[in-house]
């Protein structure tokens, strides 16, 4: 993984010269910022596995935060009993744990999750997709690995001209490192066009 001190350089060098004083550092930061975020964004929405990670939760009230957020969540498993929490509506979770004898139910939060009945500690091994991590400072490190820095410098380096970053992932071929990426398959995997 490189750090964003490493991808503003080369941002800056694509643009025509490290030395130059527009944009300035604070503004390739937020451009960097905004391709990160926006390749990440390309991934949730292909729904990739490799942005999930999965973290044992625990809570003594039910409610869980989750440092970072959650962007989206594949499961939720009861840790002791090993049993699937199933998703529903929060009216629906709030009047199931009104009536007696309802099983555990969550609602998803975009900074957690609420296991139903509240009030009750729990314990759960969630399977979700956080929100992209902001990078804070030069050090932080890159959230892709190396193979990607070609296409984050060139969506940000894009964006600084103006481009549209949903334009830009468009006009990608499929087959590219970066659809690569987030649609692993075997070596042997095929991609073509049928023979219509």
């Amino acid at each position: 993984m490189s750090t964003a001190r490493d991808l503003i350089l080369e941002i800056k060098r694509r643009l025509g010269d490290v030395n130059t004083p527009i944009p300035d550092e604070a503004d390739v930061f937020a451009y960097l910022n905004g391709a990160l975020a926006a390749i990440w964004n390309y991934g949730a929405r292909l729904n990739s596995p490799v942005l999930y990670v999965s973290k044992l939760l625990s809570s003594a009230s039910g409610s869980v935060t989750v440092a970072g957020g959650i962007q989206r969540i594949k499961s939720v498993r009861d840790h002791e009993t090993g049993t699937l929490i199933p998703s529903v509506p929060l009216d629906y979770a709030v009047a199931m744990s009104s009536s007696a004898g309802g099983g555990r139910v969550y609602v998803r939060k975009p900074t957690g999750i609420d296991v139903y009945p509240l009030n009750m500690a729990i314990t759960v091994d969630a399977v979700y997709m956080p929100f992209c991590a902001r990078l804070a400072h030069r050090e932080d490190e890159s959230p892709f690995p190396a193979e990607l820095d070609n296409d984050v410098i060139a969506l940000a380096a894009a964006m600084i001209k103006g481009a549209e970053p949903d334009m830009v992932m468009a006009k990608r071929q499929y087959g590219n490192a970066l659809s690569r990426y987030f649609r692993p398959g075997g070596p042997d995997t095929v991609v073509c066009r049928g023979p219509w």
